[in-house]
């Protein structure tokens, strides 16, 4: 397997209808078409940088091909080959980057607002490298409920400190956020400025002699600094993912959870139509709980599911901060173990090398979330465990138990043992829900829980 160019253009998994993909000067065309549709349904007002324009009549290709050379970066969402939104990127300093953002609101809701928006603050962060974003925009109307509940402030004093400063017209709408205060939900303060070259110099001498001693040793851990990246990991890791040695590892991130070319070049046959949601899901989970251990120097531990040809390999995952001499958290060590879920390992085993016949005068139709539900209470899996893997509540969870499953196999309220009897008693499970055919993550302590539920 080679390694990615983690610095190269790709396309961007945003939700199941949207992607997100980098415009240039070629892409002029589908930019003036986005505007004539834009202009139909928003008073014919947008704004390109300082510009307010009030139609498409004053809207040129040229005039497009103008600020696509001033941008530092246009990037286009794109739902079936359509451009249904645009954010102008240009960077204020080495420190911010202002974006002027515009969405077909008809064809984006709201929910996908909000992972457009998570996604390109992440973006903007940790492959951008900066530390402040301003937005724009026009119509605050669809937007400010959403900015507000990412941690945005609207029209607040920009931070005279840096020097940030934009001749706003009355009609922009001005939001900001600094990346301390971006997913900073208990976080520990620390305890000096933060020195990136000191705390480089501190990794190179003192982290990286003792780590590199055991990159020999039969175990997968691997070392995660401050920007996400993996530095060192043992030989081990890198084998478990088809690589040759540690050092092809090295730059691999989490934080490129979005990255299609990045999905396919890991999961192979396995990123498809019906997997890609959970796949990129599951990605951003793993660099959620990064930034819990940076962001609040706790550690946290999950259980790591992952398909392939034979069945689910599970792993018991441990990221534990590491600290420099003065006591910020500049790295994560992780350690992970072969770990076994339950009786979830021996049912797919048992499902994928027999075949089962289903029984006869069996005449139990279930939903695809029923056989969800119904596959992983059988193999022992809580109810606790099942809402993190399908990315639903608890509540959720109890709510098909007690008003479908128990009716349909006609158990009274909603004895989970009971339930599970009868459908072993009737054949079931007949097959592997394919939706489950995917990667999944278990938190294990209710902080982490918690903190996944406000962010992942």
């Amino acid at each position: 397997m080679s390694v990615l160019s983690f610095a190269a253009d790709t396309d961007w998994y945003i939700t199941p209808q949207l992607i997100a993909r980098k415009f240039y000067v070629d892409d002029v065309d589908k930019i003036y078409q986005f505007y004539d549709q834009y202009c139909n349904t928003h008073s014919a007002k947008f704004n390109i940088f300082n510009d307010v324009l009030s139609g498409a009549e004053h809207l040129s290709q040229d005039y497009i091909k103008s600020h696509v050379d001033k941008s530092d970066c246009v990037i286009g969402l794109i739902d079936d080959e359509n451009t249904v939104g645009i954010l102008w990127v240009k960077s204020v300093n080495n420190l911010a980057i202002e974006v002027y953002c515009q969405v077909l609101d008809s064809i984006v809701s709201e929910d996908s607002l909000v992972d457009v928006l998570s996604w390109f603050v992440d973006y903007s962060f940790y492959q951008l490298y900066v530390s402040h974003l301003l937005l724009y925009v026009i119509d605050d109307k669809n937007f400010d409920a959403t900015l507000l509940s990412l941690g945005f402030k609207k029209d607040a004093a920009l931070d005279k400190v840096s020097g940030i400063a934009h001749p706003l017209s009355m009609l922009h709408f001005c939001y900001h956020l600094f990346e301390n205060e971006w997913i900073n939900h208990q976080c520990y303060v620390p305890k000096q400025k933060f020195d990136t070259v000191k705390v480089d110099d501190y990794i190179q001498n003192t982290v990286a002699p003792y780590f590199k001693s055991c990159v020999s040793v039969n175990m997968c851990a691997t070392i995660v600094d401050y920007k996400y990246e993996t530095i060192f990991a043992t030989n081990e890791s890198a084998k478990s993912i088809g690589l040759h040695s540690w050092e092809q590892l090295v730059g691999a991130s989490y934080k490129y959870y979005a990255r299609i070319d990045t999905a396919v070049w890991y999961f192979g046959e396995w990123y498809n139509s019906q997997t890609k949601f959970h796949i990129h899901r599951y990605a951003r989970k793993i660099f959620r709980i990064q930034q819990y251990v940076l962001k609040t120097g706790l550690p946290a531990s999950f259980i790591d599911s992952l398909p392939y040809d034979k069945g689910i390999r599970s792993y018991l995952v441990t990221f534990i901060p590491v600290f420099d001499n003065i006591g910020n958290v500049i790295a994560i060590q992780s350690v992970a173990l072969n770990h076994r879920l339950a009786s979830y390992q021996e049912h797919v085993a048992h499902i994928l090398t027999k075949n089962i016949p289903p029984v006869m005068n069996n005449n139990i139709k279930l939903s695809n979330r029923e056989n969800e539900v119904l596959f992983l209470l059988i193999c022992g899996i809580t109810q606790e465990q099942i809402a993190q893997i399908l990315h639903i509540t608890r509540a959720t969870v109890a709510a098909i138990i007690r008003n479908q499953l128990s009716i349909k196999f006609g158990v009274s309220a909603s004895n989970t043992k009971l339930i599970i009897e009868a459908a072993l008693a009737l054949g079931f499970p007949l097959s592997i829900p394919s939706s489950l055919w995917a990667p999944s993550v278990i938190a294990l302590d209710e902080a982490l829980t918690s903190w996944l539920m406000h962010y992942a």
